[in-house]
């Protein structure tokens, strides 16, 4: 829920932020496990893009600067920021949702163990069936790498 809050937060302030609304990680796609440098950089812009958003007692709100940072943190791989804007197609302040555009972020997040997205990755599948080949390809990946309880989990999802 956190999340959601956030996003309307982005979403309110500048509604009209074509870096929320028009980006997609097939547009720039990161790797999906950022180097070390990567990640530091996607952390520091993640925070600056919070602190853009909720500055200090005394400071300016710059939404727009907010949701280029964290846009950028998100293709660098930051899940966090990958949740954001995940949140932002699927919070909008009009009531509108646009899960199409959220399940990349989503998957691209839960990959990285974020449990959180796994488990809004698992609820879009009631409002976007494609969300249902995101989800597997998630459980196969983990079963190969554990190779137990997903590997189990993966047909059940399927429907076999």
């Amino acid at each position: 829920m956190r999340h959601a809050t956030l996003a309307a937060l982005l979403l309110i302030a500048a509604p009209g932020c074509a870096v929320i609304e028009g980006l997609a990680p097939s547009q720039t796609a990161p790797d999906p496990a950022p180097d070390a440098a990567d990640r530091a950089r996607a952390e520091a812009l993640y925070r600056e893009g919070l602190r853009a958003l909720n500055p200090p007692r005394g400071g300016t709100r710059d939404p727009d600067r907010a949701a280029r940072l964290i846009a950028e943190a998100a293709h660098l791989g930051h899940p966090e920021a990958q949740m954001l804007l995940a949140a932002s197609h699927l919070y909008r302040p009009d009531g509108s949702r646009d899960p199409e555009a959220a399940i990349p972020w989503l998957e691209r997040a839960a990959m990285q163990g974020h449990v959180e997205a796994q488990y809004q990755l698992a609820g879009v599948v009631e409002i976007a069936p494609t969300a249902k080949d995101a989800i597997l390809a998630i459980l196969r990946t983990l079963a190969a790498e554990d190779g137990t309880f997903c590997a189990r989990l993966a047909p059940l999802v399927a429907g076999r």
